[in-house]
Order: C-alpha cells, then sequence, then structure tokens
C-alpha cells in the first residue's frame, strides 16, 4: 500500500483526498472479491489500508449575505446572471440538490410546499415554501430557469463578488501529499452547493432537528448532514446566542 500511494504522490501528483478515495474504492473492491471467496486477505478492511483526508472547506453563505445577493442590481448583465441567482436562491431556501432544484416547476408546488422526487436517492421530499422563495418563484412563474451547472458556478462567484462577499477564509489544498493552506476571498468558493450548505447551516443555527433537515435535504444520515455544515458560521452562531442569553439571564440590558 506504501509503494502505491507514494507512486500517486510523486509520480502522478495526485491530491491526498483523491488518493483517499481511490484506497476507500479499491478496498471496496476488494471486500466484494473477499465475500465471494476469491481471496481470504483481511488487510484491505483494517485501519491501515486507508488513507486520512484533510479537512475541505464548507461554505455557506448567512441570511445578510443571502440578501446581498438577492440586492445586486443584475440590469446591465447577461440574462445569464439573473437565471443563476434564481437558481442559486430556489437552492438555499429549500435545500434540494442542484439536480432538483434546477428542475422545479409548477406541477411540484402545492398546499404551501415543493413536493419532488429526488433524482439521486428517489426520495419524495416534501419542502415548505419559505416567504423568500415564494417570492424568487414567483418572479420566474415558478419555474426554475434553464441554465447549465458550470454556468451558473461562473455567475454565482461574480455576483457573490458584488454582493461584497469578500472576507477572506483558509482553503486547503494538497498535491504530491503535500498539504498548502491559502487564504482566499469568500466568493470565490460559492458554487451551486453552497446553496444546499447555506439552508443546511441555517437550519441547524435556527435549532431544527437533524432528522427534519434530513426530511428536507435527503440526507440519509446525521453524518452526512454534517459535511454540509459551515461549522465555523454555526458555532459563531451559537456562541453569539449564548453571549445573549447569558445576559439575559444575568439582567443585563443588551443592544
Amino acid at each position: 500500500k506504501e509503494k502505491f500511494v507514494n507512486w500517486l504522490y510523486t509520480e502522478k501528483n495526485h491530491s491526498i483526498n483523491y488518493v483517499a478515495k481511490g484506497l476507500e474504492v479499491i478496498r471496496q473492491f476488494l471486500a466484494a472479491a473477499r465475500d465471494q471467496g476469491l481471496h481470504e486477505n483481511d488487510y484491505p478492511q483494517s485501519k491501515l489500508f486507508r488513507q486520512k483526508k484533510i479537512p475541505t472547506a464548507t461554505i455557506a453563505l448567512s441570511r445578510e449575505e443571502l440578501d446581498a445577493i438577492s440586492a445586486v442590481d443584475l440590469s446591465e448583465h447577461p440574462d445569464g446572471y439573473e437565471k443563476a441567482r434564481t437558481l442559486f436562491l430556489i437552492g438555499a431556501y429549500t435545500g434540494l440538490r442542484h439536480s432538483d432544484y434546477k428542475r422545479i416547476k409548477p406541477e411540484h408546488i402545492s398546499d404551501g410546499q415543493i413536493s419532488i422526487l429526488s433524482q439521486k436517492t428517489r426520495q419524495q421530499l416534501l419542502i415548505p415554501l419559505h416567504p423568500n422563495l415564494e417570492k424568487v418563484l414567483e418572479q420566474c412563474g415558478y419555474r426554475s430557469p434553464r441554465l447549465s451547472q458550470q454556468r451558473l458556478n461562473e455567475h454565482i462567484k461574480e455576483i457573490a463578488r458584488m454582493a461584497g462577499i469578500t472576507e477572506k477564509r483558509a482553503v486547503y489544498t494538497s498535491a504530491g501529499g503535500k498539504v498548502v493552506e491559502e487564504f482566499t476571498p469568500k466568493y470565490k468558493s460559492v458554487s451551486s452547493h453552497t446553496a444546499r450548505r447555506t439552508f443546511a447551516t441555517q437550519a441547524r443555527i435556527d435549532g431544527w432537528p437533524t432528522t427534519l433537515i434530513r426530511a428536507i435535504t435527503g440526507h440519509s444520515t446525521d453524518q452526512q448532514l454534517d459535511n454540509y455544515i459551515d461549522y465555523d458560521m454555526y458555532l459563531a452562531a451559537v456562541q453569539v446566542k449564548d453571549y445573549f442569553q447569558k445576559g439575559k439571564d444575568r439582567g443585563l440590558k443588551i443592544g
């Protein structure tokens, strides 16, 4: 294993997470082969066979940042920018995957909620219509605009930049087994996936039960959901709430 990993790093210059994912695929393949009696080697199932990943930044937007994106004047930009913003906001207020929020149409909406079958999991998802979501859907005729994911990712970064989402955050990358820390403006990390992560993070900040969040996002386990939470934002919000609560408990007048 070590020789193989070293070859992937030195000869192929692959990232740490790419190598870890590749080893996991090999491990699953060898496990299936063992179950079929093709070999008796248990080493691939041991912890020694696994490769640790480096943490990847999970970017979510605050409500203020969502409002700033909504307020950006796009009148002098091509139509694709407005489509990108509309799609992104639909994703941020529904928690759906891009493959689902890109295909919402009037038939999916009734009784104040969206009912849609997830393309990935084949689950029937029910999402209540947030007032801001209803406003966005009304403007586009309750039908998601058509735009490729590539264009959405390109345009939403520029819109986020225009909205002033420029705070620098640490981003970790790797090549050849070496980890590099870079500080880049937050808008550069905004993508179609950020919409769903924003929904999940804001729901956690508001104290929603994880079972309810998962019922909307379609995650199977709390661990899967945790991967979508921006814990820097979540913990900061929790600390602020705790600060205000302690102030109230002591009879302090805050604000």
